[in-house]
């Protein structure tokens, strides 16, 4: 018993360091100026009405809440706190009711009737703005309003009924118990995202380094190339002595010797572009100790109007995808097709690779990653650099082949 209490407090605590979070605090204060602005219109449209008949009391709490909710939306944007801004909304909101209510009373006039309401709502809205520890806080200080209310100044609202003064704070407990399960469930999810896109960073950082590695062996491996080339007058002029004085076996010793040093050397030049040129060449060596079949065309230039990182990260994303899905494919039907082509100031894609049918696709047409931990963070980078230099991106599955296209200006 005493251990679950212990594991269900250091959740909370977990919880409520996931929503301290930068993603989370931006994402619920966009949320929160969208909420509070659109609840503060409502009032005034509710106004209308009551302040052109007369009705100076619920004008005046309308008014009253549109002055609540304004002034969280100014310390919204003037502490950058949620919390700080809900709480002053949500205590705002009581003050307000308590003072219309126990003025006006009765039923037939409005009354109690947007006290359910509000009441009912404020959980909920506390909830999702404030986060858990917080929004329990405002929650708990409308049960005791409640509480107070309901129980405290029972003759005051007898009026209401004896049944609805009884269980209106229990029926208020327990809305607040569902707002904050509701919440709970919301955090916990959007945790389990924040934990996938680290590990996803990890990897990205991982393949960053490594790629690092391999582009330091592809230039070593350049800089040997052209030692060869530079030498080869010399190898040629040793072979030729050679077989002038006859010393055929040496100059068949020599010959190996020479192919044992180039061996492992491979020369490939795909395009006048260097950086493209180092990844191609990385994921061919790659891909080649995979038996896969490959096709790459590249004809791009050495100077584009795009950043290093930027056009690492798009040709590394993409090909990277294709990496991790051809791992799944049997040697026989490995395949890669690579074409990039740059003509009239706009730089154009198309990757081609076998794949296993059943590729999910979400609302907008992108492929929904089919990791036990899912996270898509290569293919949001994808989108996200055609998107900045104003392009555009497809993805397709097509006869056990996976087609990604792309087009962009720089």
């Amino acid at each position: 018993m005493i251990n679950n209490i212990g594991r269900f407090i250091s959740g909370i605590i977990e919880l409520d360091k996931t929503e301290e979070s930068v993603n989370f605090r931006k994402r619920r204060m966009k949320v929160m100026c969208g909420g509070m602005g659109m609840l503060i219109l409502l009032c005034i449209a509710f106004s209308i009405y009551p302040m052109l008949n007369g009705y100076y009391g619920t004008f005046g709490t309308y008014l009253g809440l549109i002055l609540s909710m304004g002034l969280s939306l100014v310390m919204l944007f003037w502490t950058n706190s949620t919390g700080t801004a809900a709480t002053i909304a949500g205590f705002g909101s009581f003050m307000v009711f308590a003072i219309s209510f126990f003025v006006n009373p009765y039923p037939m006039r409005g009354g109690l009737d947007g006290f359910w309401l509000w009441l009912l709502l404020i959980p909920f809205m506390a909830d999702y703005f404030a986060g858990l520890v917080t929004g329990f806080q405002i929650s708990m200080g409308g049960f005791t309003l409640s509480v107070i209310y309901m129980w405290g100044f029972r003759e005051h609202f007898i009026e209401y009924g004896g049944d609805v003064l009884t269980f209106y704070p229990i029926i208020f407990l327990a809305a607040s118990f569902i707002a904050w399960v509701l919440q709970y469930e919301i955090v916990y999810n959007h945790r389990i995202e924040l934990k996938a896109e680290e590990a996803e960073k990890m990897r990205q950082q991982e393949r960053l380094k490594n790629m690092e590695k391999e582009l330091a062996a592809y230039e070593e491996n350049m800089s040997l190339i052209n030692r060869h080339h530079h030498d080869l007058r010399h190898y040629t002029r040793v072979l030729r002595q050679l077989l002038n004085e006859g010393d055929t076996a040496e100059a068949i010793h020599y010959l190996n010797e020479l192919d044992g040093n180039l061996e492992n050397v491979t020369s490939m030049t795909y395009c006048d572009n260097k950086l493209i040129n180092s990844i191609l060449s990385i994921y061919h060596n790659r891909l080649k100790k995979d038996s896969c079949t490959m096709k790459i065309r590249a004809g791009v230039p050495e100077d584009l109007n795009m950043t290093d990182v930027d056009l690492s990260a798009l040709i590394s994303n993409i090909l990277e995808n294709c990496a991790e899905a051809l791992e799944k494919i049997p040697t026989e039907e490995k395949y890669l097709d690579v074409k990039l082509d740059y003509e009239n100031g706009k730089l154009k894609g198309s990757v081609v690779n076998s794949c296993i049918p059943g590729t999910k696709f979400d609302s907008e047409g992108h492929p929904v990653s089919s990791k036990k931990i899912k996270s898509g963070i290569g293919t949001k980078n994808i989108i996200s650099i055609v998107e900045k230099y104003g392009g555009s991106v497809g993805f397709e599955e097509k006869d056990s082949t996976f087609v990604t296209r792309f087009v962009l200006a720089c």
